[in-house]
């Protein structure tokens, strides 16, 4: 792939999740109003949020395999979930 280390592999995997319209509005838009209530209602967690998020990187990975012919571990996708749930708080600038 190009890629140097496990980190810039998974952020890659986050940008293509952010950038793809129809994965944003058939996940991402639910997933975002999920974890809004459940940090709401103060019953957020953080390692299920990623396990959550996971799904939707599977489907990421999925998907680019499928146009691109790329492949991403599943060591990448826990790692890209654990960084996009870090990037939704701290755009919400909320601590946990």
């Amino acid at each position: 792939m190009g890629f140097d280390d496990r980190e810039s592999i998974a952020a890659e995997l986050v940008l293509l999740a952010d950038n793809d319209y129809e994965l944003y509005k058939r996940q991402v838009e639910p997933i975002t109003k999920n974890l809004e209530r459940k940090i709401a209602k103060g019953i957020f967690d953080s390692a299920k949020a990623a396990k959550l998020v996971k799904y939707l990187m599977d489907n990421v990975a999925k998907k680019n395999a499928k146009h691109y012919g790329g492949t991403f571990t599943p060591e990448d996708r826990r790692l890209a979930s654990k960084i996009w749930v870090e990037q939704f708080l701290a755009n919400r600038e909320v601590t946990v």
